[in-house]
């Protein structure tokens, strides 16, 4: 006789939950500390704190919400709508640009309008990227017709003729959808414009592959590629002046402070204004002059307030988050799910990384909120998610082998 024991749970990884927690707590606490500043004109102080404020605390609590939902849910059964999840995400970054659906916003097309619902397409898609790279990466050769794969190698085998097919090794199939799908992603997501989001996009399906067994020869092709890309498209759009200054900027910081400039400048200076311990919780200055203090510059304010004790705090914080998506990533039961968590850790990891390198100057300027703690609803819900999901994996188990119980 045998038995299959029924419960092989591991316990829920706390590190991360706790981590998670208090990242959204700060970014609670930062937003209400910033949302009074810059406020439009036209519009009462008050009012639009108050909008942003509870906007940010329903995010988290959705947020929560639905984490603790993708906790209950098995990963393995997202795989299933991996196809379904990317069709959804390019469709929703094609709807910016319908009448009626897009929002325009600070000369950008990223959110559609659902009644009184805004999300931001790139978010979402991003995520539906991660999923269905690691969805076919982790194909086993058991391809069903009906699937993306398999369609995709239909396809190609009625173009390749017959004398190539068999030499054609399983993993082009694999790495060429990944590339062709995102492709789109990428291009529509700088096409609104967002190049930092697509970067740290890229820089996740990259990681992706190089956990799914592609040699780093051709991910250093592929990243070769992908800059003569941005070369060629990026700058030949028409926000090609706007990032050529931004590059101007950053080879020289000291030009034009009070134009291109401005941003830089001014969050330079409240990230060195915060010294040993910082200004005080509250009485950061800076944010009166930063652009989207309460977004893309938020980490200048806490630089500013908390100083350089708080500094450490939070890129601590964030390197525990990197450090337990990674042990998630190669303890998980099964392929899927190694590529799905290194996928979301390496996704949320970098986007603070660029986001803390541009308020810093270490990099060109570019628009990236940071993860958990920038103001941002479609942000928050869909980082916490991924933390579901990153939980979820980090909390399964693959079954053990049956136990032969033998009798006298």
């Amino acid at each position: 006789m045998t038995v299959t024991p029924a419960r092989y749970q591991r316990h829920l990884d706390l590190w991360l939950v706790g981590t998670t927690m208090f990242l959204m707590v700060v970014g609670l606490w930062l937003v209400s500390d910033t949302s009074y500043v810059n406020v439009p004109p036209h519009q009462s102080v008050l009012q639009y704190a108050q909008l942003q404020i509870r906007g940010q605390i329903i995010g988290a609590v959705f947020g929560t919400f639905c984490m603790i939902l993708f906790m209950a849910i098995p990963y393995g059964k997202l795989r299933k709508v991996s196809g379904i999840g990317v069709i959804l995400g390019i469709a929703l970054l094609v709807a910016v640009w319908l009448p009626h659906l897009g929002i325009r916003l600070n000369d950008s097309n990223r959110w559609v309008r659902f009644g009184p619902i805004h999300l931001e397409s790139s978010e979402f898609a991003k995520l539906a990227l991660i999923l269905v790279t690691a969805s076919v990466l982790a194909d086993d050769r058991k391809t069903h017709p009906l699937s993306l794969l398999g369609a995709w190698i239909v396809m190609f085998k009625t173009i390749l003729p017959r004398t190539l097919r068999r030499k054609v090794p399983f993993m082009f199939y694999q790495v060429s959808l990944v590339l062709f799908l995102s492709g789109i992603c990428l291009l529509l997501i700088d096409k609104e414009p967002d190049l930092g989001t697509a970067a740290v996009v890229l820089a996740a399906v990259l990681t992706q592959l190089y956990l799914g067994g592609v040699r780093i020869k051709y991910i250093a092709s592929l990243v070769a590629a992908a800059l003569v890309l941005v070369a060629t498209i990026g700058l030949h759009g028409n926000n090609v002046q706007h990032r050529i200054h931004r590059i101007e900027v950053y080879l020289h910081p000291n030009m034009d402070p009070q134009g291109i400039g401005y941003q830089v400048m001014q969050a330079k200076l409240a990230v060195g204004s915060g010294s040993w311990t910082g200004v005080g919780l509250g009485k950061g200055r800076q944010k009166y002059y930063l652009p989207q203090a309460n977004s893309d510059n938020i980490f200048a304010t806490y630089a500013e307030e908390t100083g350089f004790v708080g500094d450490l705090i939070l890129l601590g914080s964030l390197c525990i988050f990197t450090w337990r998506a990674y042990i998630i990533s190669m303890n998980a039961p099964d392929r899927f799910g190694t590529l799905f968590a290194g996928g979301i850790g390496a996704l949320i990891s970098l986007q603070a990384a660029l986001n803390i390198a541009v308020v810093t100057g270490t990099v060109p300027a570019t628009g990236v909120p940071l993860p958990f703690i920038s103001h941002g609803s479609s942000s928050l819900i869909l980082s916490l998610c991924a933390v579901g999901i990153l939980l979820n994996i980090g909390s399964s188990k693959a079954p053990p082998k049956p136990v032969e119980l033998r009798g006298d």
